[in-house]
């Protein structure tokens, strides 16, 4: 799947760069305002959304279960809550195949009016049961997308199924987990990003340990690294912690990390820094209590360009609890704050236009609500 030009991204397990490259075009591209990547030169352009779908077709099973839970949430949000259905609702078909699209559509008419809770539900319940890749429907002899093909086509207009009648029995959505909740802002006084996410989980307390330990982060496609550090005896510099707590036990101390995305299948960055770590595990009564905070960036690269900085803010918190409603479920509640800084001040080739730090803190909504919606996915994706 790789091609010649790929060979210059560092080297990661098959199909990781198309998956993170995929999944950045959805949540950029769906974001409730104007696609701020129009102001980024050619080369470093996210892929289109047709191209992010016909991705994530060809991903590998363990990747495209999770790949095509996360674009469908994004587009039927876009298509079914915020109702921009003209624009969407073709690449939702495209995504997920007519049958499956009609059957999403079907359990949405059973509420009033749809939420984030009941799309969720709708989408993550079903996609985490294993199946097979989705039918496309894309004609190979015919090269245009489904879009333009109903376009050509105003017969293929009866298939999109806007008004279907209710089916006789109640489909089982209600049955679901509660929905994870998502919300990214930004602040334009002072340009930090905000991600709220509150999602449910049904695991054991023992698996939710080792799942939301921020040693075990790198099981993400996104981390490519994530351990536990300590400071050297003269405290000039940081070294891997060889005596450290199991996985999944209390622990307070520092955290490596180096989180890395795709803006395409030819174009990585990353940033790779070192946070206050303070993670809490109580078994009576089981919860958990994550807080952390940047210590200091030790480097970044956007573009093609390396900095020694990159973000200048990044604090959160991760709370876990026991929930009685629904019974057995755990309630987790988590938040992230980030500031990107302004890397480029010049232009120069291949680095971006001035200012390009600044259109990185305009598109961190979509970057960091990928993030932490695939750090949680483990939850709903284990291995």
């Amino acid at each position: 799947m790789r091609r010649p030009a790929d060979m210059a991204l560092p080297e990661r397990p098959e199909s990781i760069h198309e998956y993170r490259a995929a999944l950045m075009s959805v949540f950029l591209h769906t974001l409730p305002r104007n696609d701020p990547s129009r102001l980024l030169v050619p080369s470093v352009k996210p892929l289109t959304l047709p191209q992010a779908i016909a991705w994530i077709h060809r991903l590998p099973d363990r990747l495209q279960r999770k790949a095509r839970a996360h674009a469908a949430f994004r587009l039927a949000v876009a298509t079914f809550i915020e109702q921009r259905e003209k624009e969407f609702e073709p690449l939702l078909i495209e995504l997920l195949g007519p049958q499956e699209e009609r059957e999403l559509r079907e359990k949405l008419q059973f509420v009033e009016r749809p939420t984030l809770d009941t799309v969720f539900s709708a989408i993550y319940e079903p996609m985490t049961r294993p199946t097979t890749s989705a039918p496309s429907t894309q004609d190979p002899e015919d090269p245009r997308s489904f879009a333009e093909r109903r376009e050509a086509k105003p017969e293929l207009e009866a298939h999109r199924l806007r008004r279907i009648a209710p089916a006789p029995r109640v489909l089982p959505i209600m049955a679901a987990p509660p929905a994870q909740h998502g919300q990214s802002t930004l602040d334009l006084e002072n340009l930090t990003t905000t991600v709220r996410i509150q999602a449910p989980s049904l695991r054991d307390f023992k698996e939710l340990r080792l799942v939301l330990d921020p040693r075990n982060w790198s099981a993400s496609p996104f981390w490519p690294e994530s351990y536990q550090v300590e400071l050297s005896e003269d405290g000039t510099q940081f070294q891997k912690v060889q005596n450290k707590q199991p996985p999944g036990e209390s622990w307070h101390g520092n955290l490596f990390e180096h989180v890395e995305w795709n803006w395409n299948t030819v174009s990585v960055s990353s940033f790779r820094n070192f946070l206050n770590i303070s993670f809490e595990v109580s078994e009576n009564p089981q919860q958990i209590r994550l807080n952390f905070s940047l210590y200091s960036c030790e480097g970044s690269t956007l573009f093609i360009r390396e900095a020694r900085n990159g973000v200048d803010v990044d604090r959160g918190f991760l709370n876990l609890d026991r929930v009685n409603t629904p019974p057995g479920f755990f309630r987790i509640d988590t938040q992230k704050i980030i500031r990107f800084s302004d890397l480029l001040e010049r232009r120069s080739p291949l680095e971006g236009p001035v200012g390009s730090g600044q259109i990185l803190s305009f598109m961190a909504p979509a970057i960091v609500g990928l993030w932490m919606h695939d750090l949680l996915s483990n939850l709903y994706f284990p291995e």
